[in-house]
């Protein structure tokens, strides 16, 4: 998740105060107001400045220091002004990582309504961050709100850093400067969670995945396996992949899956080597048939749509947000059930036990709840992008994924990726109207709510090792895919049609977008042929029929056709067409005048030895 899973900094103010008559009286003698801004200074440091004052709430109360609790940051260069009058400041660790910053006044501020306004600045390298091609600001959740009358948080940000791609929550007021742009946030708004600003267009995931795969019967046999997909939110590139598969295609849910041979009891192993481009924005996509809409929203194992316990609950919403919204709260995230070979309960029973949950039943009650509601949802089973320890998905040392849902929106005409289960966990940072770019799908699970089987699950041996390794990376070097296309003509036979037999293979590394591939006759177009994507060593073969015509009448001298910037030209060899023709009719006269020949010569042969006989 973002860095707010890392460090959830939090302000608290401690006063040590003295007084006369009312310290026993009053909570707390002080009106307190404040401010901080967060300003980025380069590309790791960020210097931080808390404007406070102290206002008397009695006569003879005033406050002798102030401390300030961050926990998560190490403030350097910490100092505190009262205007030019600077305080002795102490940085004080605690036993749980976490720093205090007390302030001593040296003088005495006394009487009801008097206000002692100073700062407390420091510069920090925790709170501005660079994850491969993504830059990330952050700053703390504001827990002490009702200790303060007013507290406005700002962010600074340089216009070289360009317009952020996300910015959670939305702030209360934007500024902009010459240099630079402002976001404030007041602090109701960070009372439940801190922000994050976010810079970058997409993020890059490399990853390495082992299969292993084993045919258990004495017969060949073929095996099936999911490669991590293209979807709206990625883009993946195949840089290797060892040994090839004897098929590639895609499923009815866009899963990748390459077909492996193996011969009686054989056993093979599969490494794919690639990366993953993730953005924040779906791409344009397909839009799907509604026949697969409404499948999206019928029961399966583990989505038990028709449920009483399910409908009984889903009448209550009107949208997919609602259903959202439920979930985060009703559920409560189990960090021992985050372990390999986890029971998944389903939705059903994750109502049954909603103090028990993890990523898989926060799913699948988002997506049962959805589908019984008419709203099309579907699971997305990979890899999620974290540093916090207690919600790193357990890959990074036993091959256990992260599972999230998508909903599919009629309004925006895409799968909308949301994370409840990060929704929760994040104490409700926004994952329903913005996702991140720290999710990477491995497969996605919509007709069925268990197939494919996701990287990971393939093994063998009662010692499996761990099989699925990803990290931040860059966009490989070479990413162009360039298809090899060939062209063959048939006709064998004359007076038959000729075929054009055009045979496409895409090498790698991505996926070939939808496209069109172009046929034209003596350089006149002719036919135009849709073409779905075609996969990573996919191949697809389009067979064509010529015109044709009496004697090749009507066949073209040449046959062209264009697919991805690549032409291809051929002769249909109409000469050697008509000439076949020709002969063939030529033959099939002179069989006809010999056997009229033969049938006049020998019916006159047998009349004459029948005439003779007769004499």
């Amino acid at each position: 998740m973002r860095r707010l899973l890392v460090c959830s900094l939090v302000l608290i103010g401690f006063l040590e105060f003295s007084n006369v008559t009312k310290a026993q009286e009053a909570e707390d003698p002080f009106f307190l107001r404040g401010g901080a801004t967060y300003e980025v200074v380069d590309n790791s440091t960020v210097h931080v400045l808390y404007d406070i004052s102290l206002t008397n709430a009695g006569t003879d109360d005033y406050a002798s220091s102030f401390t300030l609790k961050l926990d998560g940051v190490n403030p350097k260069n910490v100092a505190s002004f009262s205007g030019r009058v600077e305080h002795e400041t102490f940085v004080i660790p605690d036993e749980l990582g976490g720093v205090s910053l007390k302030i001593v006044f040296s003088d005495a501020v006394v009487g009801e309504g008097e206000t002692r306004r100073f700062t407390i600045e420091f510069d920090d390298t925790h709170l501005i961050n660079r994850t491969g091609e993504v830059w990330e600001v952050s700053v703390p959740q504001f827990k002490d709100t009702n200790r303060y009358l007013t507290f406005t948080t700002k962010f600074i940000i340089p216009k070289v850093y360009g317009i952020p791609a996300y910015i959670t929550p939305e702030p209360n007021q934007t500024f902009e400067t010459e240099n630079a742009r402002e976001y404030a946030f007041e602090k109701d708004t960070l009372k439940a969670t801190g922000a994050v600003i976010a810079f970058g267009e997409f993020q890059v995931y490399s990853f390495e995945i082992s299969y292993r795969l084993e045919n258990p019967v004495v017969t060949q046999s073929t095996v099936e396996l999911a490669l991590p997909p293209d979807t709206s939110l990625q883009r993946v590139f195949i840089e290797a992949l060892d040994p090839k598969p004897v098929k590639m295609k895609a499923d009815e849910d866009g899963n990748w899956i390459a077909t492996y041979a193996l011969s009686g009891r054989e056993r093979m192993d599969i490494k794919v080597i690639g990366k993953a481009q993730v953005f924040l924005i779906p791409l344009a996509r397909a839009r799907p048939d509604k026949d697969y809409l409404i499948k999206m929203t019928q029961p399966n194992e583990y989505w038990e749509v028709d449920n009483p316990a399910i409908e009984s609950i889903v009448s209550a919403f009107t949208d997919a947000e609602e259903i959202y919204n439920y979930v985060i709260e009703l559920l409560n995230y189990d960090v021992e059930r985050a372990k390999p070979n986890v029971i998944r309960k389903g939705a059903v029973k994750s109502l049954e036990s909603p103090e028990s949950a993890i990523c898989m039943e926060f799913t699948d009650l988002f997506i049962t709840l959805a589908r019984a509601a008419g709203i099309p949802a579907r699971e997305v089973n990979g890899y999620a992008y974290t540093d916090n320890p207690d919600l790193q998905p357990l890959s990074l040392v036993s091959d256990v994924l992260h599972a999230w849902p998508q909903y599919w929106s009629e309004e925006r005409g895409a799968w909308i990726d949301v994370d409840p289960t990060w929704g929760h966990t994040t104490g409700g940072v926004d994952y329903f109207n913005q996702l991140d770019m720290r999710h990477v799908a491995f497969v996605i699970h919509g007709v069925s709510s268990t197939k494919p089987f996701p990287p990971g699950s393939y093994k063998l041996g009662p010692n499996p090792q761990k099989d699925v390794f990803i990290s931040i990376s860059k966009l490989p070097e070479s990413r162009e895919t360039v298809p090899e296309v060939t062209m063959q003509l048939h006709s064998t036979l004359p007076f038959r049609p000729i075929f054009a037999e055009v045979h496409i293979i895409n090498p790698g590394p991505q996926a070939l977008s939808a496209d069109t591939l172009y046929v034209s006759y003596d350089d006149v177009p002719s036919t135009e042929v849709p073409l779905p994507p075609i996969l990573p060593f996919e191949e697809r073969s389009i067979r064509h029929q010529l015109p044709r015509g009496l004697f090749a009448q009507n066949t073209p001298e040449n046959v062209s056709i264009f697919y991805k910037g690549q032409r291809i030209d051929q002769s249909t060899g109409k000469a050697t067409a008509i000439t076949r023709d020709i002969t063939t009719i030529l033959f099939l006269i002179f069989l006809f005048i010999g056997g009229v020949y033969l049938h006049v010569r020998h019916g006159d042969i047998f009349t004459k030895v029948r005439f003779s006989n007769k004499s």
